[in-house]
């Protein structure tokens, strides 16, 4: 199952809090249309990712939330979660008033339904006109950001550091930073709009541990996962 997840062209990632002897460790979840791959560690980290033995070799597309571990791993190229973006938008536009998000979030959304209608159509790609168009209007949602979002507040002359960026700002420059890895469904029909596949995949393993609370030794933990490997991806319809 490794082998063939490594061996993939696109894998999705994510990560979890997952409680084992009363500590809150963390499952490690890679996932296909064919395969799941769930990891128990106590470990968030670089060395939990290595120690499950699939990004360190994938040479494909990531699929993930933009974690910066996964960052840490150059040897394949990166696509990010939509559906998070949306999210998020919709948190500053509702935190911040700001119109540049809710323009975002209804523009990522719009694009996502032309891209599955071209689809639904046969077609392989977008019309080529059309993808410069809406790559530019992408640029033009993004700049308006930042003329219409507050600067932020200087520090005073005594506070070191500099001053906190603030959520819509981050978000702005991962916006401007990742173009390519947020809008390249529309430049690929292959790449996935978000990760809902492995947030499903991780989904039965979250509601065992809202059940029974916590695994009483890791051992059980990390045999928890793998047979929920094994029936994920029995269940999976693509399975050959």
């Amino acid at each position: 199952m490794k082998d063939s997840i490594i061996n993939s062209n696109t894998v999705h990632f994510d990560e979890s809090g997952f409680y084992a002897e009363s500590k809150r460790d963390w499952i490690h979840v890679a996932g296909t249309s064919d395969y799941t791959y769930s990891f128990y560690s106590s470990s968030r980290g670089k060395k939990a990712v290595d120690e499950a033995g699939i990004l360190p070799y994938f040479k494909g597309t990531a699929t993930h939330d933009s974690w910066s571990t996964y960052y840490k791993y150059n040897n394949c190229s990166h696509s990010l979660c939509n559906a998070h973006h949306l999210h998020e938008l919709q948190g500053i536009y509702d935190t911040y008033n700001l119109d540049w998000a809710m323009t975002m979030k209804e523009y990522l959304s719009s694009v996502k339904k032309k891209v599955d209608e071209a689809k639904n159509k046969g077609q392989s790609e977008i019309d080529l006109e059309l993808r410069e168009k809406l790559l530019n209007e992408f640029d033009s949602i993004i700049l308006h950001g930042y003329e219409s979002t507050p600067k932020p507040t200087p520090k005073p002359k005594n506070k070191r550091g500099k001053p906190a960026h603030g959520k819509a700002l981050c978000l702005l420059d991962r916006l401007k930073n990742r173009t390519v890895e947020i809008i390249d469904f529309l430049m690929d029909f292959n790449k996935p709009f978000d990760n809902n596949l492995v947030e499903r995949d991780i989904r039965m393993t979250k509601l065992k541990q809202k059940i029974s609370g916590a695994f009483r030794n890791k051992e059980m933990a990390q045999a928890f996962c793998r047979i929920r490997s094994f029936i994920s991806t029995a269940i999976k319809p693509e399975l050959p």
